[in-house]
């Protein structure tokens, strides 16, 4: 692995925790909504979390979707498909109701278990007190679910925190979360059946500590860190798509790759010394402020471990974006 040595992974092992820690891990939010041309609510939200001085909303992170589809490795997988790897991927689902696109995504999400178990929805206040498929399919489907993380909200698109109960619900969002959507968060430990949500995470926590890397070195250094010796048995579940919708469809390492960059959480970038090469690097979009398979990340021998590893890069000329070297 380029600039990896094994004393690195060694120590890197090291620091794995043994027991789960739900507190100030990374949250993902998967807000779905209409054009952001016409519509304003998931800008919005964005808006509230950037300007969040809540320690809880620290390290709160929205996906996008609207790339996913154009992806080449996606290709075999339907929009549905694709919808539901989303959702376990994803912490939390808010639907703003507000065009045909989200409504549909409403009648999908609120059909399918696991992704009903972790979904709310927004709906035009106007609309409170009608009587609608809308209102007596999905929206009731919610309300029956019961969870922590189901709720029907009513507000004014144009400025969806005119309401405060939806406010409330996502400052205190990551104890709903820890109290109620936890256990959708295990470590993946057989290699056979590896949740598409965690590795997501973990894979991000890797990324932060020594992108940017190429895709088959994450991999890599994935297997050797969890002790996974036959990479040709790896399998990669996602519970909604399989186990909801029935599918038999495979998801690969690089279709997760795929969606993690089409989302916004991972650029993949040619090394500045061989631009005229096709190698690509992975490196984080996003800073993580916390970890989600690695204790004791503010040691001083956490610091020297990844410190150690950039250094070696920047000396060959891998260079990272603006959330690696920080």
């Amino acid at each position: 692995m380029e600039c990896i040595y094994p004393e690195d992974v060694r120590e890197l092992k090291s620091f794995i925790r043994e027991r789960r820690d739900l507190g100030n891990r990374p949250i993902y939010i998967f807000p779905c909504g209409g054009d952001e041309k016409e519509h304003v609510s998931r800008k919005h939200l964005r808006g509230y979390l950037k300007r969040a001085k809540s320690p809880s909303l620290h390290n709160v992170i929205c996906l996008t979707a609207e790339d996913v589809a154009t992806r080449n490795e996606l290709a075999d997988l339907s929009l549905v498909q694709q919808e539901a790897i989303l959702a376990d991927i994803c912490d939390w689902i808010l639907i703003f109701a507000e065009s045909v696109g989200s409504i549909c995504e409403l009648g999908i999400f609120s059909s399918l278990p696991h992704a009903l178990r972790v979904t709310s929805v927004v709906i035009d206040e106007r609309y409170k007190d009608e009587k609608s498929f809308m209102a007596d399919g999905p929206v009731r489907e919610i309300e029956k679910s019961g969870k922590l993380l189901n709720q029907v909200f009513y507000a004014n698109f144009d400025c969806v925190f005119s309401n405060p109960k939806l406010e409330a619900f996502i400052n205190d969002l990551r104890d709903h979360i820890k109290n109620d959507g936890g256990e959708r968060r295990k470590y993946n430990d057989d290699v056979s059946n590896l949740n598409v949500g965690s590795l997501v995470h973990e894979l991000m926590d890797l990324l932060q500590i020594v992108g940017p890397i190429t895709s088959a070195d994450l991999l890599n250094l994935y297997c050797e860190l969890k002790g996974f010796t036959a990479k040709s048995k790896m399998r990669i579940s996602s519970p909604t798509l399989q186990a909801d919708m029935k599918s038999t469809v495979s998801i690969s390492f690089e279709q997760v790759i795929s969606i993690m960059d089409a989302v916004g959480i991972i650029r993949q970038q040619k090394r500045a010394r061989d631009r005229a090469r096709d190698k690509l690097y992975l490196t984080p979009a996003v800073h993580l402020e916390s970890y989600f398979m690695f204790k004791s990340t503010d040691s001083r021998e956490f610091a020297r471990i990844r410190s150690r590893i950039l250094l070696r890069k920047r000396r060959k000329g891998i260079w990272g974006g603006k959330n690696v070297y920080c």
